[in-house]
């Protein structure tokens, strides 16, 4: 087993090789989201209670809208926090294909790309600095992907969150090992 970083590990076989990245994050951090989703659903509860005190119809809708906002933004924050604490990226590049899937205690929809269409295989980049690089590495977000393929002229995004030497170390292992399983296609036929 080959380690990158302390988030991917790396496993190969003589047909397949199989990539796991970890979303794990540290323990205060994950107490922090789980102390917004408190207080979130808590701020919900408390506006719905003014819905059911209040006569005035405008109210009533006013306050009903900012509950379906809150409520969006409750849904997201929990699924961040439930990918960060079971979520796994997973990767396994065989002969024929890329299968891609990103889970949360093993639920989640497996992609797959045939491997002759693979093309690409490059590391994203972001300004230092920028707000968007700020963002995107931020433990309450889900997203900032740092590698990335193309196929069939669509950019397929993976790596969420990696360090600027991980990516770069996961991005060059991934392209050469694409490169030589597409060079083991071509010699079979």
């Amino acid at each position: 087993m080959k380690l990158i970083g302390d988030r991917i590990s790396i496993k190969s076989s003589a047909d397949r090789t199989t990539a796991v990245i970890g979303t794990r994050i540290q323990s205060w951090k994950e107490s922090l989201l789980a102390g917004w989703i408190v207080c979130w659903l808590i701020c919900i509860v408390v506006i719905n209670y003014y819905i059911f005190q209040t006569d005035s119809n405008q109210e009533i809708i006013f306050l009903f809208a900012i509950t379906l906002f809150m409520l969006y933004y409750a849904y997201r924050i929990i699924k961040v926090y439930a990918w960060r604490k079971w979520g796994m990226e997973y990767l396994k590049i065989s002969d024929e294909a890329i299968t891609y899937k990103r889970s949360i205690r093993g639920y989640g929809k497996a992609r797959i790309f045939p491997l002759s269409d693979v093309k690409k295989v490059s590391i994203i980049t972001k300004e230092d600095g920028s707000f968007a690089k700020v963002l995107e590495e931020s433990f309450w977000v889900m997203g900032g992907e740092r590698v990335s393929f193309e196929y069939d002229e669509k950019q397929v995004r993976i790596g969420m969150q990696l360090s600027d030497k991980d990516a770069k170390e996961f991005g060059n292992w991934l392209h050469d090992l694409v490169k030589k399983r597409k060079r083991q296609l071509k010699d079979d036929f």
